[in-house]
């Protein structure tokens, strides 16, 4: 609720130096590149529990009128959760409209890393924009993280079970590294939250890196990603004028609104591909989907 979330944890820990990659490096060097290139999934070789990826453009012209009021309300949202860091990738159009000052604090206390992405907007498409940002997150960044999660600046994370700063991370380390492969394969359709579609049971090259890394046995079956279920967040604003989002949109669906689940998921680009609902598994391991009564996405998308 809003009084719940109100909100912001104006203190943060120094992370790290602030990072800004420009067009430059950018067109330099292609994102393609993988910096990752081993399965590594202990803490103590990475710098974060759980980064945020973030494809945005902010513009006058915006039919949902998301500014950077927005923008701020959930990056502080987000630190109050418990993400460790945030990558903010720039889709801006013109130059008026970066991102790049606004974003000025929370890069100077290594909490955010600013890309501008302006080369990849225009034309924009799902993938060469959006799928394409989230690839090179994995790609350039995801040695720095265990998890990583892909959602925007309309949707917020919440946990009806758990509602004190640091949820999400808390979350995010007690999930399991993996499932029987017995359970999985007898209850894999739908009775345990499993679909056919959510888990592409491809073996690779790297399934035997993933269960070394993870310390999972060869007959378990990697987690390497959890979905959150949509909960869309509907009609005009309340009037009580309030500024952040979250205290605007009081009508919520009651159940879940539709199939568009957002993920959580390992950073390693020989396990899984970027997309935008469910990834792309590229071993041997399965995506699981959440518990919505103990983490689900709240999706204000108001009255458009």
């Amino acid at each position: 609720n809003s009084s719940t979330c109100h909100w912001a944890m104006k203190k943060t820990a120094s992370l790290q130096r602030p990072l800004v990659v420009d067009r430059r490096e950018v067109r330099k060097s292609s994102w393609k590149r993988n910096h990752c290139k081993r399965s590594d999934f202990e803490r103590t070789t990475r710098r974060f529990l759980l980064t945020a990826v973030l494809l945005v453009r902010v513009y006058a012209q915006d039919p949902a009128r998301l500014g950077v009021q927005e923008v701020f309300s959930w990056l502080d949202y987000l630190r109050y959760s418990g993400v460790d860091h945030v990558l903010l990738y720039d889709a801006y159009q013109r130059s008026d409209e970066s991102l790049l000052k606004a974003v000025s604090e929370y890069r100077s206390t290594g909490f955010l890393t600013y890309i501008d992405w302006s080369p990849y907007s225009h034309p924009y498409s799902i993938d060469r924009t959006q799928v394409a940002a989230y690839q090179s997150a994995m790609e350039r960044y995801g040695c720095e993280s265990l998890w990583h999660i892909a959602i925007d600046i309309d949707e917020y994370p919440f946990s009806p079970a758990d509602l004190k700063p640091g949820f999400l991370a808390r979350y995010v380390a007690k999930l399991k590294p993996s499932v029987s492969r017995e359970y999985y394969e007898q209850d894999r359709a739908y009775r345990f939250g499993w679909s056919e579609s959510d888990a592409d049971d491809h073996v690779g090259n790297g399934e035997k890196a993933v269960h070394a890394a993870l310390k999972i046995s060869p007959s378990d079956v990697p987690v390497l990603e959890v979905t959150m279920d949509n909960y869309l967040h509907l009609g005009a604003p309340h009037p009580n004028d309030e500024r952040h989002m979250i205290g605007r949109y009081w009508r919520r669906d009651r159940t879940v609104s539709n199939d568009l689940v957002k993920p959580i998921y390992r950073c390693d680009p020989q396990a899984v591909v970027s997309r935008i609902h469910h990834n792309g598994i590229q071993v041997s391991g399965v995506s699981l989907r959440g518990n919505s009564s103990i983490l689900r996405l709240n999706h204000y998308w108001g009255a458009r």
